[in-house]
């Protein structure tokens, strides 16, 4: 049974006419019963591929602990900034993936338009124009789950109102994370990278732009453009971030004379960018710019006798 006001019903006949970041202001009615929440979010910056262009944030977040999986209708996912206030960004359909890729790119999403918290979790609302991170800019998430009840008495007849679709409070709120863009290379001893480019294995002088929001920095040299295989890593140096004053640009010098690759004659190299006193980067540590590759160059041969 479930006895709504209609009240309750013309609020959420509106709700598809109102942008949904708003929601988060709207209290629960007098009554509302505090319902199980999302748990263990986490924040990250977040790469695909090595090179993929663009700031990508993962989040992540366990389910409701007392919501059995079929239970479960969907999630909205929140994000906020220094700036912004809390707004709708994502939308899932399943409980199978408690993940969403928060990419730069704005979109249109699919979302419950419940307010977290309530007695209702509204139907699924496309929402349009949902803007994406922004490099450099610092976000936290919540998470909310819309759900079948099974166990709670919402309209006070002292049985549990099976089958009510209701919004679960906020979860927690998560860690800070900033969204990082990946570097790129500028230059090679002087040069424009380019494929061919020859480098003497003990000075490999690099020149890349610092990215907005790092201020952190390693560099890989590896046969394999994947990076997969057997590489060296070199320390990028620590930087004040551009955003904030830092120069435009970094350099720093790297010899393969000795080690893995002191043998290689094609190489690719890549730099990685993360923020200091945050998590790193999922799944490589950092975020990385494209590969550049270069030839490796022969050394004469020894004099007679040597």
């Amino acid at each position: 049974m479930n006895n709504r006001s209609p009240k309750r019903r013309a609020w959420r006949l509106l709700v598809p006419l109102l942008p949904l970041g708003l929601l988060a202001l709207a209290a629960p009615h007098a009554g509302a019963i505090v319902r199980n929440d999302p748990s263990k979010i986490d924040a990250y910056a977040f790469q695909p591929r090595i090179g993929t262009p663009g700031a990508f944030i993962q989040v992540s977040w366990s389910r409701p602990g007392s919501v059995p999986a079929s239970y479960i209708l969907g999630y909205q996912i929140w994000r906020s900034d220094l700036l912004s206030p809390l707004q709708v960004v994502g939308g899932l359909d399943t409980d199978a993936l408690r993940k969403f890729t928060d990419p730069e790119l704005a979109r249109t999403i699919t979302v419950y338009n419940g307010v977290p918290n309530s007695d209702d979790a509204g139907s699924r609302t496309q929402v349009m124009n949902v803007p994406g991170v922004f490099p450099g800019v610092t976000y936290q998430y919540q998470v909310s789950a819309a759900y079948r009840n099974g166990l709670q008495d919402l309209d006070g007849d002292r049985m549990p109102d099976t089958g009510v679709a209701v919004m679960s409070p906020f979860s927690r709120i998560s860690r800070q994370v900033t969204a990082i863009a990946p570097p790129a290379i500028l230059s090679v001893n002087g040069r424009t990278p380019s494929s061919g480019l020859q480098v003497d294995s003990q000075a490999i002088a690099l020149e890349w732009q610092q990215t907005p929001g790092a201020d952190s920095y390693l560099i890989w040299v590896s046969r394999d453009p994947t990076f997969r295989s057997a590489r060296a890593q070199f320390n990028g140096g620590q930087t004040l971030a551009v955003n904030r004053g830092g120069s435009a640009t970094v350099s720093r010098t790297i010899s393969i004379a000795k080690g893995p690759l002191r043998r290689a004659r094609r190489l690719f190299i890549t730099v990685g960018a993360r923020r200091s006193g945050e998590p790193r980067p999922r799944p490589f540590g950092a975020i990385f710019g494209a590969p550049i590759e270069v030839q490796v160059e022969t050394p004469p041969p020894p004099p007679p006798g040597q």
